[in-house]
């Protein structure tokens, strides 16, 4: 069966509902297939186009979600930006183009608000990135560097020493201090470099405490309360360096649910150099490196992502892609509830009118223009029943 087929998709259906915390303008709603965005769910999309198994999931957005065909782009507004995980792959570089083979998705994509403020640092960026992406791992609190606080802890302090050196003992001699305390010198041969030991680095940017870290915590859950670790025993200083490399691709209209499947995507990435020396003008040394249809892609090389998702026999066993918190909305219950009594009791004609004549919001393609404050809101519509004056009579 060819995958990019999609008459022939078999996977489950997958619905996220929202909180509603947020007004609807703010649920962005795709289609999943083949580990990208399939289809843009806009507000002209029929429900009866969607079938039983499709993947559907809503994101909820801190900002207007500009899904709306009416929507009018706005300065300021934030960058909308489709997040795919891939496999790294060994490729060429320039100082234009990062050219390579067509990235080989794996997992669920996601969606981040990034501002034009937060757009114009890549460290930023991947901070916002690893905020989502937590989500889908066990290992969630790896995606993150820790470190020890400065101050020194007065319960583990310790008193200097002062070791007297034997006087038979040359000055660059290495010395041992016997239980007994007798100090004696040691020969070359019995020294073992324990510098491998001491720091355990990569990148020169994680020390042998965030390693420590790191395996004591592999079965962290994603949802993780930094308020509950103690202030005074390790803090959250950065995304883990070597964990992903972020990479941008343009040319992402909608998502890049306009990408044919069955087609590769394009495999050039930009480079964030490139851009930022084309964007930098005078008086604006620090430009937004996004741009309009972009996409960021996140390389794993194959240990990481056997660590933070899994991989061989037991594929994605440290991933939780097909995990989700149930939610059940109280005014859906209510429906529910409601809809059980009637069948309890049948349908009588006077639950007929009251559904004909319940009030019913309008979308916003059918805006209505208030005289008053003289500009188009959304409105209401509500069919009201009167009996006609020969009905009272009779």
């Amino acid at each position: 069966m060819d995958e990019h087929e999609p008459r022939q998709r078999t996977q489950q259906t997958y619905l996220s509902l929202p909180s509603l915390i947020w007004p609807f303008t703010q649920l962005l709603t795709l289609e999943i297939f083949s580990h990208r965005f399939y289809k843009n769910l806009d507000d002209s999309q029929l429900c009866a186009e969607m079938i039983e198994n499709d993947k559907i999931v809503c994101y909820e957005l801190p900002c207007h979600a500009q899904q709306a065909r009416n929507y009018l782009p706005k300065h300021g507004d934030p960058f909308i930006v489709p997040v795919f995980l891939c496999d790294a792959a060994i490729g060429r570089t320039s100082h234009m183009t990062f050219s390579r083979p067509s990235p080989i998705l794996f997992g669920y994509p996601f969606v981040i608000a990034i501002t034009p403020d937060d757009a114009r640092s890549t460290i930023r960026m991947k901070e916002l990135v690893v905020e989502q992406l937590q989500r889908w791992t066990e290992n969630a609190r790896d995606l993150w560097s820790w470190e020890a606080p400065d101050e020194p802890d007065p319960d583990t302090e310790m008193e200097e020493v002062q070791i007297p050196a034997p006087l038979d003992a040359p000055k660059d001699t290495v010395t041992e201090i016997k239980e007994n305390g007798e100090v004696v010198p040691v020969e070359e041969g019995e020294i073992v470099d324990q510098k491998a030991l001491i720091y355990a680095t990569d990148d020169d940017e994680i020390s042998l405490l965030d390693t420590r870290v790191s395996k004591a915590s592999s079965s962290v859950h994603s949802d993780i309360d930094i308020s509950d670790i103690p202030s005074r025993e390790v803090r959250r200083v950065g995304v883990k360096s070597g964990a992903f490399f972020l990479r941008v691709q343009s040319g992402h209209k909608d998502f890049g649910t306009g990408v044919t499947y069955g087609m590769s995507c394009s495999s050039r990435f930009d480079s964030w150099d490139s851009r930022r020396d084309e964007l930098t003008v005078p008086g604006n040394e620090d430009p937004v490196l996004l741009l309009p249809d972009d996409a960021l892609f996140l390389e794993f090389d194959q240990n990481m992502k056997a660590y933070y998702f899994g991989t061989g026999p037991q594929a994605f066993q440290n991933a939780l892609f097909n995990t989700w918190e149930t939610f059940t909305h109280p005014e859906y219950s209510e429906a529910v509830r409601a809809a059980a009594a009637k069948t309890l009791r049948g349908i009588s004609l006077q639950d007929c009118l009251d559904e004909f004549t319940k009030e019913e919001q309008l979308g916003e393609d059918d805006l209505w223009y208030c005289p008053q404050c003289k500009k188009h809101q959304q409105a209401t519509k509500k069919f009201l029943l009167e009996l006609s004056r020969s009905a009272r009579q009779d």
